[in-house]
């Protein structure tokens, strides 16, 4: 995994379960390092070679996982209060660095 460089973001490894008829991927469990509570989920599709942004959030905790393909991730900071104001972290998020 990739090593996070802004201050409150957390990459965590998801649990696999295999299974020949399909593997079991834990999303997120209570016990989670970044567990705050459960809002909402939703899923979201990307077009292979398209670009799509989120809104910006001020207060709310995004849970981020890819089941299938993979997909770049760029985050920056722009909180004048934090540490890491003015930092970038990319990472690629896919199936194949969920294994802890």
């Amino acid at each position: 995994m990739d090593k996070v460089n802004i201050d409150g973001v957390i990459l965590t490894p998801l649990d696999i379960v295999n299974n020949p008829k399909g593997d079991i991927l834990f999303g997120m469990k209570k016990s989670d390092l970044g567990f705050i509570k459960f809002g909402e989920a939703y899923f979201s599709t990307i077009k292979h070679g398209q670009t799509k942004g989120w809104n910006k959030h001020t207060r709310l905790t995004m849970n981020l996982i890819v089941p299938y393909g993979e997909v770049a991730f760029v985050i920056f900071d722009d909180r004048a209060s934090s540490q890491t104001n003015n930092s970038f972290f990319k990472t690629t998020i896919s199936f194949n660095n969920y294994i802890v």
